[in-house]
């Protein structure tokens, strides 16, 4: 797994954007994910989830219709989280079963 940190030289004193730097990092890190793996899948949008909400909460201190895009993107990702988790437990669940795995 790849480890994503800041760079040493930022530090929140020195004038740094943390939550620009926050956003920057789970974009990285989303670009590392192998979104054939369905697991990826999940992790892919729950960070897409995270950076939506980042990105609306930056969004709020300007313009209000920009604000409801960004909330209304986040919200469609939150909801493909949960769909994607969900597949995931299921063919985890029916892998177990199949094998007879107790869990």
């Amino acid at each position: 797994m790849t480890k994503l940190l800041p760079p040493a030289s930022a530090h929140l004193d020195d004038g740094v954007d943390e939550p620009l730097l926050v956003q920057q990092l789970i974009a990285e890190h989303m670009k590392t994910l192998d979104r054939t793996e369905p697991f990826c899948e999940v992790k892919f949008a729950a960070l897409e989830t995270a950076l939506l909400l980042l990105r609306a909460d930056c969004a709020s201190e300007g313009r209000s219709c920009e604000y409801i895009d960004v909330l209304r993107e986040a919200l469609g990702s939150a909801r493909a989280t949960v769909v994607a988790a969900g597949c995931v437990l299921t063919k985890t669940m029916d892998r177990h079963r199949t094998h007879r795995c107790d869990c």
